[in-house]
């Protein structure tokens, strides 16, 4: 686990969605409330539309990589945790 690189990966990926992301929603979106734990609905302005856009389809391929990658990341935190965890439980 390298921390300065996921530190960075991180940062990449808020300026990923702050850059790509935010101009699409607000192209293709309507904003129509919040729904479970303040999380922001947004309905499809045109679904026909937005199921064609390339850069739309792009960009969630984009932020499936990421989450993928995400996980990769806090699967082997939480295995090296464990294995910490487990050695200090046998020094104790």
């Amino acid at each position: 686990m390298n921390l300065p690189f996921i530190l960075n990966f991180e940062q990449r990926q808020r300026d990923f969605y702050n850059i790509n992301d935010i101009p699409i929603l607000i192209e293709h979106f309507n904003h129509s409330g919040y729904g479970p734990f303040g999380v922001l609905k947004m309905i499809p302005s045109d679904y026909e539309r937005l199921k064609k856009d390339i850069r739309y389809i792009n960009i969630l391929n984009t932020n499936i990589i990421n989450r993928n990658t995400d996980l990769f990341f806090i699967s082997d935190m939480r295995d090296r945790l464990i294995e910490i965890r487990d050695r200090l439980e046998e020094e104790i």
